[in-house]
């Protein structure tokens, strides 16, 4: 049996990024990045390929081992969500 291939999430993408520019930046590789959250390196690759989204505990596991907050890999997320609010507002005023 072939396995499908798994469509990218939207909000997923955007972690995605996020998750990856900090590993990046922080000079880890997925396995490293792995081992120090106590996560597969498969999870971690779905993660940033954005198949996949990470629970709270993933989260938290993740922010850990980055060495940074959890609100630091959802700022993209919000960023997203404050852009689609405003766009909303704006086409319901009819601006």
């Amino acid at each position: 049996m072939t396995k499908a291939k798994q469509e990218p999430l939207p909000d997923a993408v955007v972690f995605a990024a996020t998750l990856r520019e900090t590993r990046e930046k922080h000079g880890l590789t997925q396995e490293r990045l792995a081992r120090a959250a106590d996560l597969t390196m498969n999870f971690v690759s779905d993660l940033e390929r954005g198949v996949k989204t990470p629970g709270l505990t993933t989260l938290v596991k993740l922010a850990h081992a980055l060495d940074c907050r959890p609100a630091d890999l959802l700022a993209g997320i919000t960023q997203r969500v404050v852009k689609a609010t405003i766009k909303a507002e704006k086409e319901r005023s009819g601006a």
